[in-house]
């Protein structure tokens, strides 16, 4: 047993220095080697994984089918780390024909090779992948979807587009077609890095397997969309959704409006609102938002107080945002007893003008006559901690 011992550590030390096990596995016979480790698992599994990576695969598989192992657990955990250590370097052609014989020695379940397609993925086998599948399904195994699920997660974090779709679309061939929720996923991770034209044959492809696609899929269309100035397309977009049985929704509705604002498309984003008010789609408070800052900014006063009168009528409660753009709209027309009769609403509103907005009234109130009523506003504006400076009276 002490020989033994000592020629087994022989023989692993050499593997490690030298880089080939062949000249001490012919030397000490192959018979011996295959007792060697039958009470060290891990030694024997380092052994047959180093011959494999020195391309020794015949010696190694040899070995495999000879090695005295009696405990069938045992064994199939030295299998189990081999194939893992063949995956992870690489080594695809003998990872798959080493799970070929443990399905012949071993009872493999539907765990197993769902396991086997988890390895394969996280290491980017992608071709092998998909034969794995195939496999998998003349067993009429199929993956689980949070395991799928999981694997675009991976994909997407790395950047790995081309393999997920690859993946995703062999599921479909094989009949296991991804839910809705997985391909969202994917098509979320295509639109947040930019990939428009691959984002856009995603979504046809989609549609052409039947995948009932859902608001929020095309409200992630349309917001990178109008994010690269194609907002008429995004509007296209929209009006499809309604052909295809899917009602927008508020947010859908705001992000095209929004688009065609910082286009500065006015009559197309009024557009839009009335769409929004015919298809009984309530606007909200960044919808209004929108069309107040675009006519106060352009120094439509007027158009933008209709505006804000639409949107306290229809119950939609102005924010800290709606106020600014008023407020900045006044100040561009040099409207001071307007601006500080809405400033007073907006500080008993508890919403605290910042620092530019300040700025901005100091600077009209300096430009414009004082009248001396408003005197008593800017008092009563300065007991809410916002003090405008010196008013000047002429």
């Amino acid at each position: 047993m002490m020989r033994n011992f000592l020629l087994q550590k022989r023989w692993l030390s050499y593997l490690k220095i030298k880089g080939n096990a062949l000249p001490m596995f012919e030397s000490i016979g192959r018979s011996v080697a295959s007792r060697f480790c039958c009470s060290t698992p891990e030694d024997l599994t380092e052994l047959i994984s180093g011959l494999f990576s020195k391309d020794k695969g015949t010696e190694a598989f040899e070995l495999l089918s000879t090695m005295n192992v009696k405990d069938s657990s045992c064994k199939l955990g030295i299998y189990n780390k081999v194939l893992h250590t063949l995956v992870t370097t690489g080594n695809v052609t003998d990872a798959l024909r080493l799970f070929e014989q443990m399905k012949e020695k071993f009872p493999m379940d539907h765990s197993a090779y769902v396991s086997m397609l988890r390895l394969l993925c996280k290491y980017w086998h992608i071709s092998a992948a998909c034969k794995h599948l195939e496999g998998m399904a003349r067993l009429g195994y199929a993956p689980e979807m949070d395991v799928v699920n999981n694997i675009v997660n991976d994909f997407c974090k790395t950047g790995k587009w081309k393999a997920c779709h690859e993946i995703l679309i062999k599921l479909c061939d094989v009949g296991h077609k991804p839910n809705l929720a997985i391909f969202n996923t994917f098509f979320s991770c295509l639109c947040r890095s930019g990939l428009l034209q691959q984002a856009c044959k995603l979504l046809d492809e989609m549609v052409e397997l039947g995948i009932s696609l859902d608001v929020y899929t095309y409200s992630i269309m349309i917001h990178t969309l109008c994010k690269a100035d194609k907002v008429d397309e995004a509007y296209q977009l929209l009006r499809a959704m309604r052909n295809r049985n899917c009602e927008p929704d508020v947010v859908c509705y705001s992000t095209v409006l929004h688009g065609y604002v910082r286009l500065g498309r006015q009559d197309l984003a009024m557009k839009i609102l009335d769409e929004m008010h015919r298809n009984d789609c309530s606007p909200d408070v960044v919808t209004y938002n929108s069309l107040i800052s675009m006519f106060a900014k352009v120094g439509d006063i007027d158009k933008a107080f209709k505006i804000w009168d639409q949107m306290k009528a229809s119950g939609c409660i102005p924010d800290h945002i709606s106020y600014t753009a008023m407020l900045d709209g006044l100040c561009r027309q040099n409207k001071v007893r307007e601006s500080l009769q809405l400033l007073v609403d907006m500080l008993k509103k508890k919403f605290i003008p910042g620092a530019p907005l300040q700025r901005k009234l100091q600077d009209c109130l300096q430009r414009c006559n004082a009248e001396p009523e408003m005197q008593e506003v800017l008092k009563e504006i300065k007991m809410f901690g916002v003090d405008l400076g010196a008013w000047v009276c002429n």
